[in-house]
């Protein structure tokens, strides 16, 4: 076979051939190689990048606020095992759908008056007061304050906080309240609100205000009759005593307090009364 005047042998041609076709075998499989390596490390990388992302998720802690030791975490109505404290904050590791709807978990307990109580990640506080039961709470303590200071005794009083101790052991030791002698004044009326005001949880400690109103008649020698003394407001603030599962009286106080939310005296249709 010649070419241009150049003679080139049948052999040489196709040995030529032969090898083109080789080169070309071995161009496409170090392609394909190439492109299976390529999109097996693709793949590789996503998966490294998400089992990254599932296990940054899974190590992401959920906090609690301290609570009265009574209280456990729910999540919606199954119970998550997690720890509480009544001085601290604490967090835990939950499942990666409970993070991401903390808002769905509660704190609850079954506590004395409030009855079921539950916190959610607000801290506002929902119960189940029975009709009654703290109206006939704050006629009980303002009974047994009236009995402490006619008597100077303040044993009389049940349930109390140092707190509360310190505020009033003078008007109880004196006798005086108001600017007058305890011992000369004689209970007519106690006129009680039947809901807690300024329930609320602080550090860990739960606590309300119970309010209303009491009318007294006073009596001395100097006086040619008793006087009669009507809508007298009285507020004690109440916390929650975990160790002893009861309410302690924490403060004392009357006119000018502050209780804002407190409601005219005129209103009794809003009142709990007991007569003497």
């Amino acid at each position: 076979m010649c070419y241009n005047g150049t003679s080139i042998s049948p052999y040489s041609f196709l040995q030529g051939g032969i090898l083109l076709k080789k080169f070309a075998i071995f161009l496409s499989c170090a392609i394909l190689v190439s492109t299976i390596s390529g999109c097996t490390l693709s793949e590789t990388k996503t998966k490294s990048n998400e089992t990254s992302t599932i296990s940054s998720e899974k190590n992401y802690p959920v906090y609690f606020f301290p609570v009265p030791k009574d209280f456990k975490a729910y999540y919606h109505s199954k119970e998550l095992e997690v720890p509480l404290s009544e001085t601290k904050s604490t967090k835990t590791i939950l499942p990666i759908k409970i993070q991401k709807n903390q808002e769905d978990i509660k704190l609850k307990a079954v506590l004395p008056l409030l009855n079921e109580t539950t916190i959610d990640a607000q801290q506002n506080i929902k119960s189940n007061i029975e009709k009654g039961t703290l109206a006939q709470f704050y006629t009980e303590k303002v009974e047994q304050f009236f009995d402490a200071g006619a008597n100077r005794d303040f044993s009389k009083i049940s349930n109390y906080s140092d707190n509360f101790y310190q505020e009033t052991q003078d008007e109880i030791s004196n006798s005086t309240l108001w600017g007058e002698d305890m011992y000369n004044m004689t209970l007519k009326k106690i006129k009680a609100y039947d809901y807690p005001f300024r329930l609320s949880l602080n550090d860990g400690v739960i606590s309300f205000v119970l309010a209303g109103y009491v009318d007294y008649e006073y009596t001395a020698n100097y006086l040619d009759k008793p006087l009669q003394n009507n809508n007298y407001d009285i507020n004690f603030k109440f916390v929650y005593d975990s160790k002893n599962k009861t309410w302690l009286v924490d403060q004392f106080s009357t006119v000018n307090t502050g209780l804002q939310e407190l409601p005219k005296s005129e209103n009794e249709d809003d009142l709990v009364i007991k007569t003497f």
